[in-house]
């Protein structure tokens, strides 16, 4: 991939979000490993191919050029925001005595990037973009909200956010008998895996979070990742969970039913949502799934 896009193919500033985490990560986990030739590597890529665009995109002085460049992404309401700020501000942290004018008011930035992001988790946490892109969205803002604790110790209020919560356990209600129920762009015969639940147990005190975790780990036999061994603390997680029978999540309006827990048994999804004013949406509103 680096060989075809040596740049990290800012003209899909998502390429850039995933590959500025990976870069991030690796060189502070790895920090006292690298030599000084293999820093300096690092520095380089990453301020060429990431901290400069994204600062010029944040404030203001990006020329679009098609595709997703310029300023399209920082405040978008979809699943580009958490990957492409969160990559961000992961780098930012990272990087930060490299630039500190920079890289501080990347991560400011990155911040308020997510404000346009978060109100989509309300009222009660759905995601219309489908559990698939849900998981994914999940998945870079932990990462990002997890480092931001770590390093900074607050999470600047985004716990607070409406529906964010409630959100950990949103795919689960919509766990078929033979997969996840298919709106949006789910992909079709798969569960849905969440390690950030246990993260967000954490955060929020709230044992169930982590026990529907476990329950989605044994029920539909994921395996570990390390997300699971860096999140998961024992004292977040009980064993009472029950999966609700019917649930209702507001907003993105899906309605779910099923007579049990048994392959055998019934289940029944209706999704109303907002039509195609959603990113992935597909018609798919008004839909009955059995």
């Amino acid at each position: 991939a680096l060989g075809t896009f040596p740049d990290w193919n800012p003209s899909h500033y998502l390429d850039v979000g995933e590959m500025t985490y990976g870069v991030a990560i690796g060189y502070d986990w790895m920090y006292d490993a690298w030599t000084k030739e293999q820093k300096n590597e690092f520095i380089k890529s990453i301020m060429r191919s990431s901290i400069d665009i994204s600062y010029k995109t944040y404030f203001n002085q990006a020329i679009k050029n098609g595709g997703n460049t310029g300023t399209s992404w920082w405040d978008s309401t979809n699943n580009w925001n958490a990957v492409c700020n969160g990559g961000v501000l992961v780098a930012a942290l990272a990087f930060m005595e490299e630039d500190i004018y920079r890289c501080s008011r990347l991560a400011e930035g990155t911040i308020r990037g997510f404000e346009h992001l978060l109100p989509k988790f309300a009222p009660a946490g759905a995601w219309a973009e489908g559990t698939g892109y849900w998981a994914y969205t999940l998945k870079y803002l932990t990462i990002a909200c997890s480092t931001l604790e770590n390093c900074c110790g607050t999470l600047y209020g985004i716990e607070k956010s409406p529906g964010l919560e409630r959100s950990q356990t949103y795919s689960l209600d919509l766990e078929g008998k033979t997969g996840t129920f298919g709106f949006g762009d789910v992909g079709g015969g798969e569960h849905t895996k969440a390690s950030f639940m246990y993260y967000w147990a954490k955060v929020y005190g709230n044992s169930e979070i982590g026990a529907a975790a476990d329950y989605a780990m044994d029920k539909f036999g994921f395996s570990p990742d390390v997300f699971d061994l860096i999140y998961y603390d024992a004292n977040y997680v009980s064993d009472d969970y029950k999966r609700p029978l019917s649930t209702y999540r507001e907003g993105t309006e899906v309605v779910t039913f099923t007579s049990g827990d048994e392959e055998t048994d019934t289940a029944i999804a209706i999704v109303g949502g907002m039509g195609v004013a959603t990113s992935h949406d597909h018609l798919d509103s008004g839909s009955i799934i059995v």
